[in-house]
């Protein structure tokens, strides 16, 4: 049986991710309903669609209650934008947005699985930054692929308990998903309009899979826009959004391991028209 604990933190999280935010306006209800009663739906997307419903039909604006006053950041260079702008495994991420235009806009990471003291999560902090610094110095001859970030511990605006938050760098909303928004049959026209993408994705590739025969780790590439591309002077450019490290995917059968397959098969399919599990190079 499921702790009261787990049930507490997916009922904040289902509250949130409807509540937050700003009101969307002139949205279709029918959107709500649809989701509601559709098959295959799952009961936490069934939940958030209720809620959603129901904060657009309230006479007056329902609002998840952010704690933002511990925040350290001057309220008069930056705002705390509530609602998330994504979400993963790990953690949730908000935007951190600038007010004034000589400064760059942020995201917070909320890591929501790691919780404990403050000494626990200090260890565990450590351990997310080693990964990082690992990772970014694998990629040292790519450089912007590994975003700047840092990991501190700090108050939680949705539960004003204690954290592991990561900074990073925003990128705008125009981020694309490399497993998502490159269709296999369109690649050579990205690649034509972009001719050093598909260099990048090659080197990638073989610095992550020859790091995997050295040390049995690679990057994780498993989450929502994790492997993404980002348009820099008009030329895309890859981006990983949330380095950390995975082991080897070829030694287990586990759902996670055989995700990170499947899109490595799809990264070399992508770029050399043979996917990785015919060459055999890591069983």
């Amino acid at each position: 049986m499921k702790s009261f604990e787990h049930y507490k933190k997916q009922i904040n999280r289902v509250t949130e991710s409807a509540l937050g935010g700003e009101a969307v306006k002139d949205v279709d209800v029918r959107e709500y309903l649809s989701t509601f009663f559709r098959r295959g739906e799952s009961k936490l997307d069934r939940a958030i669609a209720f809620l959603s419903l129901v904060r657009s039909l309230a006479p007056c604006d329902l609002r998840y209650n952010y704690r933002t006053e511990h925040l350290p950041i001057s309220p008069e260079s930056y705002e705390f934008k509530g609602g998330t702008i994504g979400r993963g495994g790990e953690n949730d991420v908000y935007l951190l947005e600038a007010r004034k235009e000589n400064l760059s806009s942020w995201v917070l990471k909320i890591n929501h699985v790691d919780k404990g003291d403050t000494t626990q999560l200090v260890a565990r902090a450590k351990e997310i930054k080693n990964d990082y610094e690992q990772i970014k110095n694998w990629f040292q001859d790519m450089p912007g692929l590994i975003p700047e970030e840092c990991t501190v511990i700090m108050e939680d605006p949705r539960d004003r308990q204690p954290a592991i938050i990561t900074l990073q760098q925003y990128y705008g909303r125009e981020i694309r998903d490399v497993f998502k928004d490159i269709d296999l049959e369109n690649r050579e026209k990205i690649f034509q309009d972009s001719p050093e993408f598909k260099e990048e994705i090659q080197k990638f590739l073989k610095i992550n899979e020859d790091k995997l025969q050295e040390t049995g780790n690679m990057i994780d590439l498993i989450g929502a826009k994790n492997l993404s591309f980002v348009k820099v002077d008009d030329q895309d450019k890859l981006l990983v959004l949330d380095p950390h490290l995975i082991s080897n995917p070829f030694r287990s059968e586990d759902s996670t391991k055989k995700k990170q397959r499947e899109r490595l098969d799809y990264l070399h399919t992508l770029v050399d028209g043979v996917a990785v599990k015919e060459k055999e190079i890591f069983v």
